[in-house]
């Protein structure tokens, strides 16, 4: 009875002290887990390092630019430019054949029938003269612990030593890389009109008086790098054919470079912007080359505005690597629209 008793108790006991060791296993494997999702969380800051001068700012991971954006340079407009998704360039700066496509920019195109696109080409005027100046007038950086950025913008339209016409209130919000370095872009504009009259206009389209078949471009805009080479449209209605001119909520363009990888940009056009969906501006001519994607909100018609009148506009551009399909669009899309 005592021997039974003995071995009872010597069992029971080594089962609290296998429990335990079990126990303290499972405690250990979980810190170890902490501590290993601690680091990786750690080697994303460590990785990752701003740059900043008197007129940009970049994003760096180890010795690899991200993106920088440009705010006061001689080229007349805040741009970002260059873009590098998985080390692959994807924006185009300056081109000889449209040397005033910036990256990813924006720009109107006549505000009360003055230039602000391209820059004066006449005989005798000053490089990087735009008629139409696009005055950058305060600019606020805010830096995210996790690498993420917002810009702030106070901005004046206006002609050379006149007036305002127009201000703007811009917002950008970066958010933080991911592992390949892709990243969203969220732009939101507000615009008040200052002259009596403000007419937001365009090249007219080839039906129009005067309209040439380049028409329509303005607005948000991204030219993509001349040594890509486009591989794939898809838009919110499902088609994937070019789609210039057509009007959709929100549009992809895939590229592809020399070694047959593949990056692209969508941008999402915000559901309470103005003529939403919105007409695209695409192009894809292989000759110059030109490749090009933007949100046109007056391909159509002209906007007028009076006094005070407001404008606001919101998008969203995300980046991807690899191949891309209708649904994942279409959710990115969802979770940018919708509250």
């Amino acid at each position: 009875m005592k021997v039974f008793f003995k071995t009872t108790i010597y069992k029971f006991q080594l089962g609290i002290t296998i429990l335990l060791l079990i126990s303290s296993c499972n405690t250990s494997n979980n810190n170890f887990k902490l501590v290993n999702n601690r680091n990786n969380d750690l080697n994303k800051v460590i990785n990752h390092r701003w740059h900043e001068t008197d007129t940009s700012i970049a994003l760096y991971r180890h010795e690899n630019l991200i993106w920088q954006y440009n705010f006061k340079t001689k080229k007349g407009k805040p741009y970002f430019h260059p873009i590098n998704i998985n080390n692959i360039t994807l924006s185009e700066l300056s081109p000889k054949d449209h040397p005033w496509h910036l990256g990813i920019w924006h720009s109107w195109k006549f505000i009360n029938g003055v230039n602000y696109w391209e820059y004066n080409q006449s005989e005798g005027s000053k490089p990087w003269h735009y008629d139409g100046q696009t005055e950058l007038r305060s600019l606020k950086i805010k830096k995210g612990k996790n690498y993420s950025c917002i810009f702030e913008l106070d901005i004046a339209y206006h002609k050379l030593n006149n007036p305002d016409v127009l201000t703007e209130k811009r917002t950008i919000k970066v958010s933080a890389p991911d592992e390949n370095s892709a990243f969203t872009i969220d732009y939101a504009f507000n615009f008040t009109a200052i002259a009596e009259t403000v007419r937001l206009d365009r090249t007219p389209l080839p039906h129009e008086r005067n309209g040439k078949d380049w028409g329509g471009y303005t607005g948000l805009s991204v030219r993509f790098n001349n040594n890509l080479t486009p591989s794939s449209f898809i838009y919110a209605d499902g088609s994937t054919t070019l789609g210039h001119g057509k009007s959709n909520a929100w549009a992809y363009y895939g590229l592809k470079d020399v070694n047959n990888n593949t990056i692209g940009t969508a941008i999402f056009d915000h559901p309470k912007n103005y003529n939403h969906p919105t007409p695209w501006y695409v192009t894809t001519d292989r000759d110059a080359p030109l490749y090009y994607l933007g949100p046109a909100p007056i391909f159509n018609d002209p906007h007028l505005m009076k006094a005070n009148d407001k404008l606001f506009l919101k998008y969203r551009l995300k980046f991807y690597t690899g191949k891309v399909i209708y649904n994942q669009l279409k959710k990115d899309w969802e979770d940018y629209s919708l509250p």
